[in-house]
This record gives structure tokens, C-alpha cells and sequence, in this order.
């Protein structure tokens, strides 16, 4: 453990690992995403115990943690052993609950920008198709008089002349629009951004978090994210033993 200490003081040319642990995430986006995840599993890596600091006092954890953050790592290093490595430790412990909160936060906020994205995306795509298109009935008048009075004739002959290809077209769409429910709408635009941007980003982020709940409620969707994690990486686009519906 304390040769791991030591090491995030060590710099290979690219900063020390202390350095990168303690720079912030930045903008939302896959590269701040894989760059936390890379911390947790370097703080994991220390393999620190667990209960190191419960007999410390929360406020001696924090002066502590404080005096180990406005020090570089060259000024860390300088320290005998038995002061740099204590203060490493304070660092490292709540760093490490830091790490795995912002990781949480992330999830939380990746997931509604996913949600608010595909919501926006629906309402537009309603107000563009949903044009209400005037004097319906007369238009539907005009195109069963033409129907019936050339029950053999050709649509482009009979129908067009009665109401024109562009109304009809406006018509269908309309049709369309009212007839497709919005949660449809909402659900297929989060599986086209899921599916083009995001999909890179979750299965990282639920493999580096770990979901535990004591509420027997909750049950079925821990069991979803463990069936989401087997399932990561078999390239096929529903589980094993479901048909998709679409």
C-alpha cells in the first residue's frame, strides 16, 4: 500500500497520478466520462481498507484532507514517510467517495439529457406534421364524388384532379401525427440517441458503479442492470430468450 501511495506522486511524463485524481471532470461528454471512471479504478487500485479512517473525526479527516489538497505533489513528496503518507490517505479515502458521487451525478444527468433530448425532438417533429389542413370535409366530398363516379378510373386521373397530390399528402401527415401516440414518439427518439451517441457512454458508467439497496422494491431494477451488464458486449440487440417488438 504504500508504494501505491507513493507512486501518485511519481511523474512519467504526462503528471502525476495525484494531479489527475484531483482535476475536475469538465463538460459532460465521453472523454470526461472515461477519465473519471480511470480515476476510480486508479483510487480503487490503492486497495486502501475501508474502515482506515473510522475512528478519525469527520472534522480531523477534513483539515487533514484540506492540507493534503493545497500541496503539490513535489511538496508532498518532500515529507518523511510518516507525514506524507498519512496525508495521502486523508486525500485519497473521501476522494475516492468524490469520485463515485460525481459518477452518480453523471448517470443521473447523461440519463435526463437522454430523456429531455427525445422529448424536445418529439414535440418538433409534432408541430411540423401536425398542420391542421382546412376544409377537410369538402376535400373528403370532392374525392368520394370523384370515387364514385370512376369507380374504375385511375387514382392520378380521378382522385388528384378532386383534390390535389399535396393536400392529400397534407392529409396523411396529419393523420399521422394524430395518430401516433407521444410516448411512442419519445421512446423511438431515445433509442436513436442512445443507440448513435450514448450507448458508448452507459455500459462504462454502470460497469463502474455498483447498485445495492436494501429495498425489496428496487429488486427489479437491480436485476435489470445486472441482466444490462451480462448482456454488454454479445452485439445482439435483445436478450436472450425475447423477441423484440419492433
Amino acid at each position: 500500500m504504500r508504494e501505491r501511495l507513493d507512486a501518485l506522486l511519481v511523474d512519467a511524463g504526462e503528471g502525476t497520478g495525484f494531479a489527475r485524481l484531483a482535476a475536475d471532470p469538465g463538460r459532460i461528454g465521453l472523454e470526461s466520462l472515461l477519465a473519471e471512471i480511470a480515476k476510480l479504478e486508479r483510487l480503487r487500485g490503492l486497495a486502501l481498507p475501508p474502515d482506515l479512517l473510522r475512528g478519525a473525526h469527520p472534522e480531523q479527516i477534513r483539515r487533514f484532507r484540506r492540507r493534503a489538497a493545497i500541496e503539490t505533489a513535489w511538496e508532498l513528496r518532500r515529507h518523511p514517510e510518516r507525514i506524507r503518507l498519512p496525508l495521502l490517505a486523508f486525500w485519497c479515502v473521501p476522494r475516492q467517495a468524490e469520485v463515485i458521487d460525481g459518477l452518480v451525478e453523471l448517470l443521473i444527468q447523461v440519463t435526463h439529457r437522454i430523456t429531455v433530448k427525445a422529448e424536445r425532438r418529439a414535440l418538433e417533429e409534432l408541430v411540423e406534421e401536425a398542420v391542421e389542413v382546412r376544409g377537410k370535409a369538402g376535400i373528403l366530398l370532392r374525392v368520394a364524388e370523384a370515387a364514385v363516379g370512376s369507380p374504375e378510373g385511375v387514382v392520378r386521373d380521378v382522385i388528384f384532379p378532386a383534390a390535389g397530390q399535396s393536400t392529400l399528402e397534407a392529409l396523411a401527415r396529419e393523420a399521422q401525427a394524430l395518430g401516433t401516440p407521444r410516448s411512442r414518439r419519445v421512446h423511438t427518439a431515445v433509442r436513436a440517441s442512445y443507440g448513435s451517441y450514448y450507448r458508448r457512454m452507459m455500459p462504462k458508467l454502470l460497469a463502474a458503479l455498483e447498485f445495492r439497496s436494501n429495498n425489496g422494491a428496487y429488486r427489479p431494477l437491480l436485476d435489470a442492470l445486472d441482466a444490462i451488464r451480462r448482456a454488454e458486449g454479445e452485439g445482439s440487440p435483445v436478450f436472450p430468450g425475447r423477441r423484440s417488438r419492433h
